[in-house]
């Protein structure tokens, strides 16, 4: 479904460039569009321009796999434009080949026009598959120049030449006026195909036959004005040294000749050289008019240097088009393998002295710097992004190669710096991968590390409250920061040095450091690196581990608020005296030691001097705001003082002189704010400790808000689009928290910075792996959306949130999605006419008249519409295959229906919208007739009206569905809070609580209503059916008169039942009839409906008795197969909502069939034996085949029950029951073991009938342990012998194999190794009757058939599919071993015979290799291990006290394996006590198993504590079941893996049921 907002109307990535001659006779844009990815930047236009100049980018540095981008470039008569790009056109690589990046562009080049296009080389990385058309059409006497390149990719990851395919063609055509050569005239086609795949396997490779180049270029030059260049390349070419030519002459004959040589010649003889040493290659020739050059070389800067010297040489380029053309060719280059960021223009303050940043004082800096790139762009300067984020890995972040070798700044100079210097101090981060929830995380980047400290001498250094000086006078004497400050002033005053001295010294014992500076070192600045890197190396000694600013003692928060404070008071103080205006070299001198501690390699120097910088910055920048205020008030004065008639000059001249001072002392300002920013901040925003960075993108934040006029420039707003993606999510959320107060004011005036990072933001909102992170991240969209900022498919993406799994994201995204439907209302009364043809529709709303149509229906469309269409949205972007019916995980009887995605977004949208909190509201809409029909279209005005509303407001599509989905959880959501609130007010007044019975007397009548009107399709029956489970039927205990309406909702509910064969209808109304049975005094009724419905079914199975033969498979047509599973499936469901026994065993009355119902069911089982494989009927054979396993495991539970309540009373059990009892177990185990025995693989079937065949010996293991506690003699219950029989031990294999193919598909998928067969194993092997060395072999032979198949399977499964397909496949082998582990246990497998134990033995092989759910569940095998185990649940949860009573703990291995996870691995969801206590008659039939000492049995009593303190829930809770059991061998078994074995045991997810 699409979305109901607007579609942009640009495609993505389409631009347009329109380019003319304006009158002043320069190239200007005319035109000028573009859409995601492209990108198009123009600066701005000096006069002195010869072209007009674009830059072509891209959003994200780059062109993921599957973009289109389509540029179309018309260039008028006489004008001129130059197109380069800012860097690298990075190809980012495919999903697959077949998803390829295209990027076509068609250029228009009118008469006496030209088009310059030098762009970087495009760089295409690993896997990526990318196709590249450019097309130009020149008219007469136009121009062109075109470079067309591509590098082998990224070198510093070892890419050469590791692209799929690369594909680039150029063609230049000529065109006239006339109609014929309109068409055009093709003078060239370059065409270049660069493929990986060789066409046959003796051709070399492509990297082979690049023959050791690592870029490859095309120029095409046409036209007048690159004519000469044309001309130039071809000379050069014809002069170039024939191949195998040799200069015999001697050196001196050489020496004398070089000297008579023209500047060109000797130029020539350079490049030649420089052609040699790089091992460049190139050609020329002329073609049709065109001079087209070939070149290749094995670097990119080779390549660059060689077509720029070209150029620049010969000058035409320079000429006709600027100097900005060859930015591109002419750049600095290094291996270019990211991207670097430009830094700002000049480092040069207004004041004309030089910014530096301080020199770094580590002992051992290298003395290399990195070259930054000096081509800046300060219109589009947030679009330049980090180079290398990888750098706040190291420990010294950039300062250990920027400001290495920078020296501290000294006095004042005239000179400028260059512009390679003026770049270093900006260098912003590299780009770090962004955190989302579904991205695989890189492998780190290993950096540089902190040195190693001393471990001998570990102590912490804290606030000193004994220090002396400014020390105590800012954290001891209790003053205010002003006070101190004036003092500090003063001492200032009457001696500067000793005032500086204190300074320092207390920002070093702030930072814990007890050495000192003197006033020789204060009056030495040249020294202050030497001496800093003396009292870093004593403080390294001294091992501290701890300082104030991040002590965790309780004055450190004062601490940190005293140390801003002062500094900042300090700097107000300075101001205020003008100190800071007239003595400039205080604050050069306070810089200077601030910024040098603050590139320290010791974090707690570094973070003090980095916090006591920012405050300094921050005083600073409320002092300008100060001045600004001022000048701003002056310069009013003036303009009055001006205008009057009579004006005073004396007055005039006072006010113009105090406003030249004060805007003098505000360029001071600004020089010192930039100061600190440059040497400061600009290195410490990406600093390794996270709390530095996330104060310095806090302090960024308030300087923004306090000064916009200076700091809200595209210099320093890109800092903070950069730290979105900080690695630290405390990090990214104070970017978006100061985003938030920004975009709040200024949101109008960030248009640009919000283009380039909105993709961002939307991310973040969407896929962050920090829940908190993503809340902010909406908030800040929110902002975004409420200022139009928007793009409707953005809208989408945050407005799909509110499906989210997170209740905290759903929530914050709740006021975005009531927006949405706030404006969606808003189109829809326009879409009806405008607010006052609405008002005629509806008239007045009766407030309780909900069938009716009201104001509030357009809402409730509106809501429908939206939750709709992002619903269809996020099915088509995961679309999953449908669930198959027959699956091993399939429970018995439905749990708590799962939370679907409307479910859960009715959770938060209960709270916001008032439509859905007022579900008798809802349900009018949906019981309200929509339908127009051709008897109403009469001409009257009332039915005019009823047709427009209807047409209006009438469910599309799945909007009903929907819809009844919300309705469901607002009925829940609504009558719980109803009952609490009942129950508060009963206690007060005991009358109160008629709303609660109201809402449940009136659901119970609308129910029906809607099944009438929904319950023909399963998809609405399902929601309908639901709102059942929230109805509390003890109302109708207590109001006896309503009976007729609970009966009428009974009936409702059965006739469904009965109508459907629908899996989720039929589980959602046994879960209604099993919440009915729950009260005693309404269970007579529901019995008798129930009674109905089993008539019915009985008689539909004793039909197909007659007419077919239940036990054998493949005697049916595929709808009579269809047919018997529905039928069974009802009987497997009605069994386990009430005592089946007495049903089952009833002979049959009519014609059809006299058999009970239940020998009928035990044969069905014997069709699970494959014979012969049908494709087409197959799998609803073993369907049928399920349900019939389903149904007998009810009716043996039904029947142990009735029996253990027997034996428990002493009673006697005849004969001829049990007779009969054990046959039809024996025939039911037979049909199982037929079953499992005929599949050579395990499918669904095999594995289920597996767990069933346990299921079945451990409930009848059961009622042996009762018959041995009874108190009666048990010899009276002697004859129940045969019903005790074990699994037979020549089965042990076959349950071996079973296993073995459940934990190889399990270890396949997930990539673990299992443990090869101990030499026990082996020698046990080869004493069977088949030899070992020929079953390995075979067994080998079928694992790599089918590990191959298996392998071609999932590389064609996405990761969400992989996912689910480990999850099922665990799941399956921890059921498995559960049902296995509980069968040994209650020693009914694995106990007697020559193979016994063998199972066991095999079982605990692996225990630790395949997770945690699977070691849990194996560990109860071992019995030391279960004892320790319960000894410690009993000391912690009993304290060792004997008080306990005597207790049967539910569960089994169960409860080992939920203690990790909530798996059904050795519960009885598929026998036990499943069952029974789903009935809600006993406790589960399953009891722990446990182990004694002297107890033959292992399902004997235990001193258990009370639940409430030892039950499995609470150790759960106490996590003492999920401790990890060390053993010996276990490590052992893990040592000698592969690694793999249990790497995922600590992240992976638990299973849950």
């Amino acid at each position: 479904m699409d979305s109901p907002f607007p579609k942009s109307s640009s495609a993505d990535g389409e631009g347009r460039i329109v380019i003319r001659l304006l009158p002043e006779g320069i190239s200007g844009v005319e035109a000028f569009t573009y859409q995601y990815p492209l990108k198009l930047i123009t600066p701005m236009r000096a006069p002195e321009t010869k072209s007009a100049l674009v830059f072509l980018l891209s959003y994200g540095g780059g062109l993921v796999g599957g973009d289109q981008v389509k540029l179309s470039i018309d260039v008028k008569a006489g004008a001129k434009l130059s197109l380069a790009t800012q860097g690298h056109t990075k190809i980012f690589k495919s999903p697959s080949p077949d998803i390829v990046t295209r990027q076509a562009m068609h250029v228009s080049i009118a008469p006496g026009a030209a088009v310059c296009l030098l762009p970087d080389p495009v760089q295409p990385f690993e896997a990526s598959v990318y196709e590249q058309i450019q097309t130009f059409r020149l008219a007469q006497n136009s121009s062109l120049c075109l470079l067309d390149w591509v590098t082998q990719g990224r070198t510093a990851r070892g890419e050469n030449w590791s692209f799929v395919k690369w594909v680039g063609r150029n063609e230049v055509w000529t065109v006239g006026d006339d109609e014929v050569a309109a068409r055009g005239r093709l003078l060239v086609r370059d065409s270049v195909i660069l493929d990986s795949n060789r066409a046959h396997a003796q051709l070399p490779t492509l990297r082979e036959s690049m023959h050791g180049l690592g870029v490859s270029g095309t120029l095409i030059l046409r036209g007048p004005l690159v004519k000469a260049l044309g001309d130039f390349f071809l000379a050069e070419f014809a002069a170039l040294p024939r191949l195998g030519a040799r200069d015999w002459r001697s050196d001196d004959a050489k020496k004398q000749s070089e000297v008579l040589l023209s500047p060109r010649e000797k130029w020539r003889v350079q490049r030649l050289q420089m052609e040699k040493e790089s091992r460049l290659l190139w050609s020329a020739a002329n073609v049709r008019g065109c001079v087209v050059v070939k070149f290749g070389a094995p670097a990119v800067e080779a390549g660059r240097l060689w077509i720029g010297s070209m150029l620049s040489q010969e000058g035409s380029i320079s000429q006709h088009f600027g100097d900005q053309a060859l930015l591109c060719p002419l750049m600095e280059t290094s291996d270019n393998t990211a991207t670097s960021s430009p830094a700002p223009t000049s480092t040069a303050r207004r004041s004309g002295r030089v910014t530096k940043a301080p020199t770094k004082f580590t002992p051992h800096a290298p003395a290399t710097k990195r070259k930054r790139n000096a081509d800046h762009d300060d219109e589009d300067a947030e679009n330049e992004s980090p180079d290398e984020m990888g750098d706040i890995n190291d420990a010294n972040d950039d300062d250990a190669d920027d400001t290495a070798t920078e020296e501290p700044r000294r006095a004042p100079k005239k000179k400028k710096p260059s512009s390679s210097q003026a770049a270093k101090s900006r260098k912003p981060a590299a780009k770090k991968p962004k955190i989302n929830g579904d991205a695989p995380p890189r492998e780190p980047v290993h950096a540089a590390s902190l040195p190693s400290r001393p471990k001998k001498a570990v102590r912490i250094a804290v606030a000193q409250r004994e220090a002396h000086g400014l020390y105590a006078d800012v954290f001891a004497s209790g003053d205010s920061s002003d006070k101190v400050a004036t003092e500090w002033y003063h001492k200032y005053q009457a001696d500067d040095t000793a005032a500086v001295t204190d300074l320092v010294n207390c920002i070093l014992l702030s930072a814990g450091c007890d050495q000192q500076v003197t006033q020789d070192d204060i009056r030495d600045p040249e020294n202050c690196s030497n001496r800093l890197a003396d009292l870093q190396n004593v403080y390294a000694e001294e091992g501290i581990t701890d300082y104030p600013l991040i002590s965790r003692a309780k004055s450190t928060k004062s601490f940190r608020d005293l140390l801003v404070g002062f500094f900042r008071s300090l700097v107000t103080v300075l101001h205020e005296t003008d100190v800071l205006y007239k003595d400039s070299a205080l604050m050069e001198n306070i810089a200077r030691w601030v910024a040098s501690m603050s590139s320290s390699t010791l974090r707690p120097f570094r973070h003090t001097a980095t916090t006591v910088a920012l405050a300094m910055e921050a005083a600073l920048v409320e002092v300008a705001k100060k001045l600004d205020d001022r000048i701003t008030k002056m310069t009013q004065q003036v303009d009055a003082e001006k205008s009057r008639k009579g004006k005073n000059k004396e007055r005039l001249a006072v006010i113009q002189k105090n406003l030249e001072e004060a805007e003098r002392n505000r360029q001071i300002c600004q020089e010192q704010i930039t100061d600190f920013f440059e040497t400061v901040f600009v290195h410490r925003y990406r600093d390794i400790d996270a709390k530095i960075r996330t104060e310095c993108v806090e302090a960024l934040g308030t300087w923004i808000w306090l000064l916009p006029t200076f700091f809200m420039e595209p210099e320093y707003l890109r800092y903070l689009g950069w730290m979105l993606s900080d690695p630290t999510p405390q990090t990214r959320q104070e970017v978006l928290k100061q985003l938030a107060r920004i975009l709040k004011r200024d949101a109008e005036k960030l248009g640009h910075f919000i283009d380039r990072f909105r993709p961002r933001l939307v991310e973040m909102a969407t896929k962050d792996a920090d829940v908190s992170v993503r809340v902010v991240a909406i908030s800040v969209i929110q902002i975004l959306k409420d200022t139009g900022m928007l793009e409707p498919d953005e809208i989408d993406s945050i407005g799909r949130l509110v499906f989210d799994s997170e209740l905290r994201v759903r929530r914050a995204v709740i006021d975005f999605f009531a927006g949405c439907v706030n404006d969606s209302i808003e189109t829809k009364i326009e879409d009806m006419g405008g607010v006052d043809a609405v008002d005629e529709l509806f008239g007045d709303d009766e407030e309780d008249d909900y069938f009716s149509p009201r104001r509030d229906w357009i809402s409730i469309k509106c809501l429908a519409e939206l939750l709709a269409a992002y619903d269809a949205q996020l099915e088509e972007e995961n679309h999953t295959q449908p669930v198959r019916y027959l699956d091993i995980a399939v429970e018995m009887v439905q749990a708590v229906a799962p939370e679907t995605r409307i479910s859960l977004a009715s959770q938060v949208l209960y709270e916001k919208i008032d439509q859905v909190k007022n579900w008798e509201l809802l349900s009018g809409y949906l019981l309200y007739d929509h339908t127009t029909s051709t008897k109403s279209r009469s001409s009257s005005k009332r039915t005019s009206n009823e047709a427009t509303l209807k047409n209006a407001l009438a469910p599309e599509g799945k909007e009903e569905s929907v819809l009844l989905e919300v309705l469901a959880s607002a009925v829940k959501l609504s009558l719980a809070s109803a009952s609490d609130a009942d129950r508060s007010k009963r206690k007060q007044r005991p009358d109160a609580g008629d709303s609660a019975e109201d809402s449940a007397v009136h659901l119970a009548g609308i129910i029906p209503r809607l099944l009438n009107k929904y319950g023909a399709e399963a998809s609405t029956a399902v929601m309908v059916l639901r709102l059942e489970h929230s109805l509390p039927l003890d109302v109708f205990q207590q109001l006896r008169q309503d009976s007729t309406t609970y009966n009428r909702l009974l009936d409702e509910i059965c006739t469904q039942f009965d109508r459907h064969v629908d899996r989720g209808v039929l589980a959602e109304a046994t879960a209604a009839l099993l919440h009915a049975r729950k009260y005693d005094e309404l269970e007579e009724i529901t019995y008798t409906k129930i009674a109905e419905l089993w008539e019915t079914v009985i008689n539909a199975l004793r039909h197909f008795d007659k007419s077919h033969e239940l036990s054998d498979r493949g005697n049916m047509e595929t709808p009579a197969i269809t047919q018997l599973g529905s039928i069974l499936l009802k009987v497997s469901k009605l069994a386990s909502i009430a005592d089946c026994v007495e049903v089952f065993e009833a002979e049959g009355q009519s014609e059809d069939s006299s058999n009970p119902v239940i020998e009928l069911i035990t044969r069905t089982v014997h069709r699970g034996k494959l014979d012969q494989v049908d494709e087409a009927l197959d799998d609803l054979e073993d369907e049928a085949v399920s349900y019939a396993i389903q149904a007998s495991n009810f009716y043996f539970m039904w029947k142990v029950r009735a029996l253990l309540t027997v034996v428990q009373s002493s009673t006697a059990i005849p004969a001829q029951p049990v007779q009969r009892l054990s046959s039809l177990r024996k025939t039911y185990a037979n049909n199982l073991i037929w079953t499992l025995s005929s599949r050579g693989t395990n499918d669904d079937l095999r594995l289920f009938a597996t767990g069933a065949l346990c299921d079945l010996h451990v409930l009848f293991a059961s009622l042996r342990e009762a018959v041995k506690q009874s108190p009666s003699q048990p010899q009276i219950y002697a004859h129940l012998e045969p019903l005790f029989e074990p699994i037979q031990p020549g089965l042990t294999n076959e349950l071996i194999e079973i296993y073995n193919a459940a934990e190889r598909a399990y270890a396949r998928v997930t990539k673990r190794a299992l443990k090869e067969p101990s030499r026990d194993d082996q020698l046990e092997q080869q004493d069977a009757a088949l030899p070992a060395a020929d079953e390995e072999d075979l067994e080998a032979e079928e694992d790599d058939d089918e590990d191959e198949e298996e392998a071609a399977a999932d590389a064609a499964l996405s990761p969400t599919e992989r996912k689910g397909k480990e999850l099922k496949l665990e799941r399956a082998l921890c059921e498995l071993a559960g049902k296995l582990v509980l069968a040994i246990l209650a020693k009914m497998a694995d106990h007697v015979g020559p193979q016994a134990g063998k199972l066991r033995r095999r079982m605990v092989r692996n225990q630790g290799k395949l997770g945690p759910n699977h070691r849990e569940t194996v560990l109860y095998l071992d019995e030391g291990k279960v004892r320790e185990r319960l000894q410690q649940a009993s000391a912690v949860a009993g304290g060792g006290e004997g008080g306990g009573r005597k207790k049967k703990v539910a569960g089994g291995a169960a409860g080992g394996a939920k203690a990790k996870g909530k798996g059904k691995a050795a519960g009885g969801g598929g026998g036990g006590g499943g069952g029974a206590t789903a009935a809600g008659k006993k406790a589960p039939l399953n009891e722990e198993i446990v182990v004694a000492e002297h107890d033959e049995s292992e399902l004997s009593e235990i001193e258990e504590p009370e639940p409430e303190e030892g039950s499995a829930e609470d150790l759960r809770r106490r996590e003492l079941l999920d401790d990890p059991i060390e053993d010996a061998e276990d490590e052992e078994e893990e040592e000698g893996g592969d690694g793999r074995g249990d790497k995922m045991d600590e992240d992976e997810s638990v299973i849950g049921d």
